[in-house]
């Protein structure tokens, strides 16, 4: 303008906005502290699009015989009765890591893994991580929501292998976005085959029919490492480690 003034450009700057439209309600369940779960937890709160709810055990039903009241434990009661009947339908993914029903409500497993089955059938999402209180070493096998995993469960004889591996991307899992690093096919793998090992696997009887096999085991192809699912409206995933990066 006139006398060197600044336009009205001048006046407007450009500026990226994330903007969460709405928010990802997710339940978290861990069966036990370790720093994969405190990482997971993390990770999630810090995401403004999450609104996480998140449960650690540190007492199982032993706790309440051991003589001590009510009030001389610090720690709540899990609500599980609340969480997997009432309140269920309000969560848009369900984590259960390394967590095992049967301290909990093994006598009203039907009723409350069947609400959870039915839950991803209308809609929902699961996702089953690893660990010694997971998959066949946490008995889901035979239970409803076994119905709704990507593997299959009830493996004879031991369920876990220890030795360490580095999982490989399959052809599935090389175009999937779970597991797409990269856009570049090459690059993708080089990605995965340069991660460091993983410790040990949860075994299964193998993906279900309809499934995706994401990363397989190098020496045990029959159980898969990461698998999903699409089961009525809603998905699953498995992840068959406790441990990653």
């Amino acid at each position: 303008g006139p006398g060197g003034a600044a336009g009205p450009a001048s006046n407007s700057m450009s500026r990226a906005v994330r903007v969460a439209r709405e928010r990802v309600r997710v339940l978290q369940v861990c069966g036990a502290p370790s720093m994969d779960q405190k990482f997971l937890r993390l990770f999630l709160k810090e995401d403004p699009g999450v609104d996480l709810v998140s449960f650690f055990i540190l007492r199982t039903m032993e706790d309440f015989g051991s003589g001590y009241r009510q009030e001389e434990l610090s720690l709540i009661e899990f609500p599980y009765r609340r969480l997997f009947a009432d309140d269920l339908s309000t969560f848009d993914l369900v984590i259960l890591q390394n967590f095992n029903y049967a301290p909990y409500f093994e006598f009203d497993v039907n009723l409350l893994l069947g609400n959870m089955a039915t839950y991803v059938k209308e809609g929902g999402a699961l996702a089953m991580i690893g660990g010694d209180r997971s998959f066949d070493l946490g008995r889901y096998a035979g239970t409803p929501l076994e119905e709704v995993l990507p593997v299959k469960l009830g493996l004879p004889g031991d369920a876990s292998d220890a030795a360490p591996f580095t999982p490989g991307i399959t052809e599935a899992g090389s175009r999937h976005p779970v597991t797409r690093l990269d856009p570049e096919l090459t690059e993708n793998a080089q990605l995965w085959a340069n991660l460091p090992p993983m410790d040990g696997i949860n075994l299964t009887n193998g993906a279900v029919e309809g499934a995706a096999v994401l990363l397989s085991h190098p020496a045990r192809a029959e159980s898969p490492v990461l698998a999903v699912r699409q089961v009525g409206q809603g998905r699953t995933m498995a992840l068959a480690v406790d441990s990653s990066w």
